[in-house]
């Protein structure tokens, strides 16, 4: 075991400091240092995500609003072409009437 004695005068001694820098701290350091900015960076992926998951739903939303509008366009277009067969029946019917 070794004991450090210092014969100097109390003005001359070195200062104590509240902190001894060593290896040890300097590795406790950068371990919480490493581990705070991991957890900034998990917080940052679930925000992140989260912004990806409401877009994704806006856009799911939007998809079934178009695909709504497309159904009651294909069944307009199924009744214009009915309407339009009836129209070019009874012309015909006409036709052959004034004939």
């Amino acid at each position: 075991m070794y004991i450090k004695i210092n014969l100097l005068p109390q003005e001359f001694r070195p200062r104590k400091s509240l902190v001894k820098f060593d290896i040890k701290l300097a590795i406790i350091i950068l371990i919480v240092i490493s581990g705070l900015s991991l957890g900034g960076y998990y917080v940052y992926l679930l925000r992140s995500f989260s912004n990806f998951q409401d877009k994704k739903q806006d856009k799911t939303e939007e998809l079934d609003i178009l695909r709504l509008q497309l159904k009651s366009l294909v069944d307009l277009q199924i009744k214009l072409k009915c309407i339009e067969i009836v129209y070019r029946q009874q012309r015909k019917v006409f036709c052959q009437i004034r004939a």
